[in-house]
């Protein structure tokens, strides 16, 4: 199959096909529950997807990768989220796992720091109104 091929089964399809025969068989896998998270993110399914990539980061705690993907669905969350404190909460938790990715991972430093100016450069100050 090619990505056009399983983009028209649709992503519960796809799930059901490739990634739940792969977590029945190796229940253990960190590729496999990333591999899920990430596919539900592309269908804009952050919960579902957020419980892939947490999954994924039992399996293999302190990952930057997973824990980039996990800030970047609550930072997604949040841009769509149309609740005030929810985008907060969702943005604070984005923030917090890049901050921890910038002071823990050496090959990831640039990256979050990056993210992280880029978040504080699009949070409104309070003179610019909403």
């Amino acid at each position: 199959y090619h990505r056009k091929d399983w983009h028209a089964k649709g992503i519960d399809e796809t799930m059901k096909q490739v990634v739940d025969p792969w977590i029945v068989l190796d229940p253990d896998s960190f590729e496999a529950f990333a591999l899920g998270g990430d596919l539900l993110m592309r269908y804009e399914r952050y919960n579902d997807a957020l419980k892939y990539l947490k999954q994924a980061l039992d399996r293999r705690p302190k990952c930057d990768s997973i824990l980039g993907a996990i800030a970047n669905t609550y930072r997604c969350m949040a841009e769509r989220s149309k609740d005030e404190a929810e985008k907060v909460h969702f943005m604070s938790e984005s923030r917090a796992i890049m901050r921890y990715i910038k002071d823990n991972c050496l090959s990831a430093f640039a990256h979050a720091t990056t993210w992280l100016y880029s978040d504080n450069a699009s949070i409104p100050i309070p003179s610019e109104g909403k």
